[in-house]
C-alpha cells in the first residue's frame, strides 16, 4: 500500500507529465490538426462548410440527399475537381440564430468548418432575459485552450466514419421500416412508420403507409380517418380529403364534439412554456369547425387559420388547411405565393419584426430590439468563427421585410457576405418551380438546387473555396 508521501509524489509526477505533454502539443500544433482530420472523416478534408438554420436548411419534405447542404456539397465537388469538400447539415427544426449563437463555440469545435453559412429567419426571443444573455455571452475559460482534453475526448468518443453521425430520427425510421418488413400484416407497425415519416415531413410516403394501416385495420375509428384527411390535405389531394371528411361526417355525426374535447385535453396535458398554446388552440378549433361543416363554420375556420398565420406565418399545417378551404370555395392558394402572402397576413407588431408574440409591446421598441438582437447574435458567431479561422456567410431565407433591411445593414457593417435568397425567390421568373407542388412553405428539389447554386456562387465570388 502506498504511503501518503509516495502517493503525492506519484500524483505530482503524473501532473508534471501531463503538463509537459500539453506544452509539447501546443508547441508543435499537432493536437488540433489531428482533431480536425478526425472530425472531417477518413482522409481528412480540404474544405468544410457548416450550414445552420431551421426547416429550409434541414430540407423538410424531401429526402436528406435533396437538402440544399447535400446539393451544395455536390456542387463544390463538381465545380472544384480534386477538392475534398464536405458540407455539414446543422439544421435544427424551429430554431433561429439565437439558438445557434448560444451554441456556436461547441458547433465550431465539433465540425471545424472553414465557412459557416447562417440562416436568419423570423423567430427571435425579444424578452429582457434573452436580450441580457445575448449582450453577455459566456466568457472563455482558461482550460478551453488546452489541447490534451480535446484529444482525450476524441479517443473516448471518436466521430462516425464519414463525418457527422446520422440523426437519431434516421435510426427510428430504419427500425420502423424493418418492423413493417418483419410484420407486414400488423397495422400498428404501419401506423408507427407513418408517424415517423410525418415527423420528417415526408408526407407522400407517410400517406402510403397510413393507407396500408387503414386497410389492415378491421374497423378504423374516426380519428384514424382524420389522420388520413390531414395527410391528404398536406399532400394536396383536396378531392380525396373532401371525400374522407364527408365519410367522417356521415358515419360519426357527433365526432366534432369528441374531437373538441380530446384536443382540449391534449393541450392541457402537453402544455409547455415554450409552446404558443394560443396558436395550437386556433388550429385545433379550426379543425373542429371544418369537421362540423356548413358555411358559417367553414368561414370561422378560415378566420382562425388566418389568425394562426398572423401569429406564426411559418405554420405549415395552417397553410395547408387554409388552402383546402380555399379549394372548397372554388379558389386557389398558390404555394409559390406563400412567402408574399404570409407577410400580408402579419398584423401584430411583435410578429412583424420577428419577435415572439408579447415580448415587446411597442412597435418602435420591437424594431429596435430585433435589430439589436440580430447584431449581438451575429457578432458572437463572427467572433467565435474568426477565433477559429472560419468565415461567416449569412443568408436570409424566411426573413420578414424589416429583418431584411436590418440584416443588410449589419452584414455591411461587419463586412460579412449576405446571400439574398429571399429577394432572389421573390424576383424569380418561375417561383412555382422552386416550391413543393403540394406542401405549402416547403421547397422542391429544384428550389433546393437553386439555393445550393446561389450559395456556391457567393462562396466563389468571395474566394472562400480553395
Amino acid at each position: 500500500m502506498l504511503s501518503a508521501g509516495r502517493l503525492l509524489r506519484v500524483i505530482g509526477g503524473g501532473l508534471a507529465g501531463v503538463a509537459l505533454l500539453e506544452l509539447a502539443l501546443q508547441g508543435l500544433g499537432l493536437g488540433l490538426g489531428l482533431l480536425d482530420a478526425q472530425r472531417r472523416g477518413p482522409g481528412g478534408g480540404d474544405f468544410t462548410v457548416l450550414c445552420l438554420g431551421a426547416c429550409y436548411t434541414l430540407g423538410l419534405g424531401l429526402p436528406a440527399d435533396q437538402s440544399y447542404p447535400a446539393l451544395l456539397e455536390d456542387a463544390l465537388r463538381d465545380h472544384h475537381p480534386g477538392l475534398d469538400a464536405r458540407v455539414v447539415n446543422g439544421g435544427v427544426r424551429g430554431k433561429n440564430i439565437d439558438h445557434f449563437s448560444a451554441n456556436i463555440e461547441a458547433l465550431l469545435d465539433a465540425h471545424q468548418p472553414d465557412v459557416v453559412v447562417v440562416n436568419i429567419n423570423r423567430r427571435l426571443d425579444g424578452s429582457a432575459e434573452a436580450l441580457a444573455a445575448a449582450q453577455a455571452p459566456p466568457a472563455p475559460r482558461p482550460w478551453d485552450a488546452l489541447v490534451l482534453p480535446r484529444l482525450v475526448g476524441l479517443v473516448l468518443h471518436p466521430p462516425a466514419p464519414g463525418g457527422t453521425p446520422a440523426p437519431a430520427a434516421e435510426g427510428t425510421l430504419s427500425a420502423r421500416v424493418r418492423a413493417t418488413e418483419q410484420r407486414p400484416d400488423d397495422p400498428a407497425a404501419w401506423a408507427a412508420l407513418a408517424t415517423a415519416l410525418i415527423e420528417r415531413d415526408e408526407l407522400g410516403p407517410a400517406l402510403a403507409a397510413w393507407h396500408t394501416h387503414l386497410a389492415l385495420s378491421p374497423d378504423p375509428r374516426p380519428a384514424q380517418h382524420m389522420r388520413l384527411f390531414g395527410l391528404l390535405v398536406g399532400t394536396g389531394d383536396f378531392a380525396g380529403a373532401a371525400e374522407t371528411l364527408a365519410l367522417v361526417r356521415q358515419r360519426w355525426p357527433d365526432f366534432a364534439q369528441a374531437l373538441a374535447r380530446r384536443s382540449a385535453q391534449k393541450r392541457r396535458e402537453t402544455a409547455r412554456a415554450d409552446t404558443d398554446m394560443v396558436l395550437r388552440e386556433a388550429i385545433d378549433e379550426a379543425r373542429v369547425a371544418i369537421v362540423r361543416g356548413g358555411p358559417a363554420e367553414l368561414a370561422r375556420a378560415a378566420g382562425l387559420l388566418e389568425g394562426a398565420l398572423a401569429r406564426d406565418p411559418d405554420t405549415a399545417e395552417a397553410w395547408s388547411l387554409l388552402a383546402f378551404l380555399r379549394w372548397t370555395a372554388g379558389e386557389t392558394l398558390d404555394p409559390a405565393d406563400a412567402l408574399g402572402a404570409r407577410a400580408a397576413l402579419v398584423q401584430d407588431a411583435d410578429v412583424a419584426h420577428g419577435l415572439r408574440a408579447g415580448s415587446v409591446a411597442d412597435a418602435d421598441a420591437a424594431r429596435d430590439t430585433m435589430e439589436t438582437l440580430l447584431a449581438l447574435h451575429i457578432a458572437r458567431i463572427a467572433a467565435a468563427a474568426e477565433a477559429r479561422g472560419a468565415r461567416v456567410v449569412l443568408e436570409n431565407l424566411s426573413t420578414l421585410p424589416a429583418q431584411q433591411a436590418a440584416l443588410a445593414r449589419i452584414a455591411a457593417g461587419r463586412d460579412l457576405p449576405l446571400v439574398d435568397l429571399q429577394g432572389g425567390i421573390l424576383a424569380h421568373p418561375d417561383r412555382r418551380r422552386l416550391f413543393h407542388s403540394a406542401q405549402h412553405l416547403r421547397l422542391s428539389a429544384d428550389g433546393n438546387h437553386w439555393i445550393a447554386d446561389q450559395i456556391h456562387a457567393q462562396l466563389d465570388a468571395e474566394e472562400l473555396v480553395p
